[in-house]
């Protein structure tokens, strides 16, 4: 049998199994549910991901040929203000959403000013990971030229392919596409870092923005000519849909060559293996209809094979939009793999290299680190059947490290295959002041597979827990022994990001990964002194990035060099509260980007001793869980419960923006005046007496308006006060809105509507225009109820839900800035209730 004829048969072998549900195609059929048995109410999920190529020498494999395999990364071609965004957000109040993340490859590489130039270092990187090329979105068609030319000039002495994917935003029309289409394949379709299929120049489109019948003559001017043919694969599959219509992907699958999907989240893995496998079965029967019309018109060509591109996708977390996919840690990226491989994907695309708007980036940056790089290069080897390399224990870490009142907490410990010594993970979580809270059993690490241990912490475990340490140990068996009783075990333990708890708003819903393998051996330690942070670094010699970070994002930055003494000290002038409760640690990245973290440390201002009462939602599932769009309940309860509970003052979320002439603003500026110091930002300052205030307050001419920075609705039971006096105008007047759901308006006749997501709520009598009133829009997580000066008008039920993610709200108008409103405003709060 020659390597040829055996590389086939494998790869039949390997798709085979891998649909049946072997390997990586299903949950692993030796994945368990179990109860660590030293504590109960602790679970723990053990999922095993056996070697494809077990029993197979590295010699037979690669005397084998195999079908090429590629693994492209979705990259967008527009720049990100990681430095105004993410590293000095906190002085930028301007910016209604941060960016959650930053890239490690440089300060200013993605920005606009190095954009131009990072390419190569990306694409370095990227092939250090596994990855084949770049599939790179652009939204300009006559911008293809050269936007990509940086990319082709980038991958030049590479064999690393270079791909245009189409997102026709601006809907430019058939004339044009085919314009510029022509020149980009004329231009770059001999180009050694073109991908070219059945001679033609392969281009992915994320939106073609026109109908399948027009694409059909773009592709038929372009086809026409041997010198500008394209082999095009649109996404035909939305993210959000398991399944598309059949006649409609069957009207686009005739007249372009596959499909390039978008990778999905919020689905189970069943349903991600019927999607693909829909779109398989949609080409299969697309090449048979090609292939009936090509024999009944005599002809002797044969149609052209087309293409399902998987795609593999981390999860999705848009501040701007409000909108969100679960991540479920790594378990979303791991079924999108399995799912991919399960129907026999020919290639695969990534979403995504670089998108920090949408946090779907796997470059290396500050909260993934390398982690889903790393994880993504074995799934990479797995699917191509590659043998492990001789190795230690490689184990990624990850967890949200913000979570609600009432959820539950998840927490992942992932290894892949390793030949040294088998090794076993400690993990431990600690208070503030160092007083253990939990220590989980060992965890161990299978050396033959690549195995995952999901540890739950229920959330009736924390509920006097506000901030949470947490550490990490591996080792040896044969060590664990020798130390588990010693003086030393303290020692070996080394800090990993902390937990914050929360009600009624979280700072970051994001998950945070860390690499073993990329800890810093530098020792860190904070204190808070006054109004002063001192930074210990314990180390003889350090070389990097040292930070301090509040709540999730830098407030202070340095590079330091340090030698010849035994600690580095730095002292650093806090900023002003962000919260009642702010939360800080130091962050020292080194020139490797190694990273150690310093023991958090709590900042409250005001009584400490002063306790609210609260209604919290027991979920019994985690942030990504409970999130509503699974098809089946994820819960180790059968309903949410509603439960009061008294909550320390400054952990409470409230916001009280005087509209009366500020004295604590900035130019177009107003500060909530609650503890909270969150702004809202005004289109233009119209200041007018009112006799009844004693004061100069806020002035709505119709085209004025307020926005918030993102996530300042609470995502759970609220208040909204708002204190008006409106003009009669004889239209719809938006006075709050915030895209998850709520919107408070005055109709034409002065009635209120109140509504959150699919309940609505209107008053029964109208406003009297040309006085102040009170309008307060209430949800306590079972009604919505609605009243006028202090006076209940409405009140309806409303569903047990809380909005997770909430998109920047407004005042004054709704988020599409078209149902102004016109009046007066001289006060707006906001609180969790």
């Amino acid at each position: 049998m020659n390597s040829l004829l055996k590389g086939i048969i494998f790869q039949i072998l390997f798709d085979f199994f891998l649909f049946c549900g072997v390997g990586l195609a299903a949950e692993p059929k030796d994945a368990v549910e179990k109860i660590d048995s030293s504590e109960e109410s602790t679970v723990e999920r053990v999922m095993v991901f056996p070697e494809i190529n077990e029993g197979r020498t590295e010699q037979a494999f690669f005397s084998e040929a195999r079908p090429e395999k590629l693994c492209l990364f979705h990259y967008v071609a527009w720049g990100f203000d990681h430095v105004g965004r993410y590293d000095e957000w906190f002085k930028n109040p301007r910016f209604s959403d941060p960016l959650t993340d930053r890239t490690l490859l440089g300060k200013n590489l993605q920005w606009d000013s190095g954009v131009g130039e990072a390419v190569r270092r990306q694409i370095d990187t990227a092939r250090l990971y596994g990855a084949d090329g770049f599939v790179v979105d652009v939204v300009r068609t006559d911008a293809f030229c050269s936007s990509m030319s940086r990319f082709f000039r980038a991958a030049e002495g590479t064999d690393f392919k270079i791909v245009l994917c189409v997102d026709n935003y601006a809907r430019s029309t058939v004339s044009e596409l085919v314009k510029s289409l022509q020149e980009f394949t004329r231009r770059y379709r001999n180009h050694p870092n073109s991908w070219l299929v059945d001679d033609r120049l392969v281009i992915f489109a994320y939106n073609l923005g026109v109908s399948a019948e027009d694409w059909g003559k773009v592709q038929a001017e372009l086809n026409s000519d041997p010198e500008t043919s394209v082999y095009v694969l649109p996404r035909l599959i939305r993210e959000g849909v398991r399944r598309e219509d059949p006649a409609e992907l069957q009207n686009w699958l005739s007249v372009c060559d596959g499909i390039y999907d978008f990778g999905c989240n919020g689905f189970f893995l069943e349903e991600m293996k019927d999607r693909l496998q829909a779109g398989k079965e949609a080409i299969f029967e697309s090449e048979r209809k090609s292939e009936k019309e090509i024999i009944g018109m005599g002809s002797p060509e044969k149609s052209g094979k087309k293409m399902l591109v998987a795609g593999i996708a981390p999860g999705y977390l848009g501040f701007a939009t409000g909108f969100y996919r679960p991540f479920l840690n790594t378990r979303s990226l791991r079924d999108n793999w399995a799912a991919a491989m399960a129907v026999g994907a020919e290639h695969v695309c990534v979403t995504t290299w670089n998108d920090y708007a949408e946090h779907t980036h796997f470059e290396p940056s500050v909260h993934n680190r390398t982690a889903l790089l790393r994880l993504n290069q074995e799934f990479i080897r797995l699917w191509r059947g590659e043998p492990a390399p001789k190795r230690p224990p490689e184990v990624l870490l990850g967890w949200h490290e913000e979570i609600l009142d009432g959820s539950d907490w998840t927490l992942e410990i992932l290894n892949f295959s390793y030949s040294t010594e088998k090794e076993i993970f400690f993990l431990r979580l600690l208070d503030e002041k160092g007083k253990l809270l939990k220590e989980f059993a060992p965890i161990p690490l299978p050396k033959e597979k690549m195995a995952v241990t999901t540890l739950r912490v229920p959330e009736e475990m924390m509920k006097a827990w506000r901030l949470v340490r947490i550490q990490g140990a591996k080792m040896t068996e044969k060590e664990a022994a020798e130390k588990r009783n010693g003086q030393e075990w303290d020692s070996v333990f080394r800090e990993l990001p902390p937990m914050v708890r929360r009600c009624g708003h979280i700072e970051t819903p994001r998950t945070v990964h860390t690499v073993w393998s990329e800890l810093s051996c530098c020792p860190a330690e904070l204190r808070l002194e006054g109004e002063k942070a001192v930074i210990l670094l314990k180390t003889w010699t350090a070389a990097g990035r040292l930070e301090l970070v509040r709540n999730g994002w830098p407030v202070w930055e340095e590079e330091i060099s340090h030698i010849k003494a035994p600690v580095f000290r730095r002292e650093v002038t806090l900023p002003a509260e962000r919260a009642p409760w702010d939360v800080y640690y130091a962050r020292f990245t080194n020139v490797s980007d190694g990273v150690s973290w310093s023991n958090p440390v709590s900042r409250i201002s005001g009584p400490s001793d002063e306790m609210v009462k609260r209604k919290i939602l027991r979920t019994g599932a985690d942030f990504d869980e409970e999130w509503g769009i699974w098809i089946r309940a994820i819960s180790r309860m059968k309903t949410p419960v509603w439960e009061e509970r008294e909550i320390p003052a400054w952990a409470d979320f409230r916001l009280d923006f005087s509209l009366k002439e500020p004295q604590n603003s900035e130019k177009n500026i107003i500060f909530s005046a609650s503890g909270w110091r969150l702004p809202m930002l005004i289109s233009e300052e119209k200041w007018i007496w009112d006799e009844e205030s004693g004061a100069n307050v806020l002035e709505f001419s119709g085209k004025t308006f307020g926005r918030f920075q993102s996530r300042t609705l609470p995502v759970g039971p609220f208040r909204i006060n708002l204190e008006i006096m409106p003009k009669k105008t004889g239209r719809e007047m938006v006075l709050f809105h915030d895209t998850g759901g709520v919107k408070i308006a005055l109709d034409g006749e002065g009635l209120i509507t109140f509504s959150n997501r699919k309940q609505t709520l209107r008053s029964q009598l109208p406003v009297t225009f040309g006085k102040w009133i009170l309008i307060t829009a209430r949800y306590d997580g079972q009604r919505l109820v609605l009243s006028v000066d202090s006076r209940q008008v409405a009140e309806c039920p409303a569903s047990s839900i809380r909005s997770l993610i909430n998109s920047v709200p407004f005042v004054g108008c709704d988020s599409e800035k078209q149902h102004f409103f016109e009046g007066k405003m001289r006060r707006l709060a906001i609180y969790s209730e």
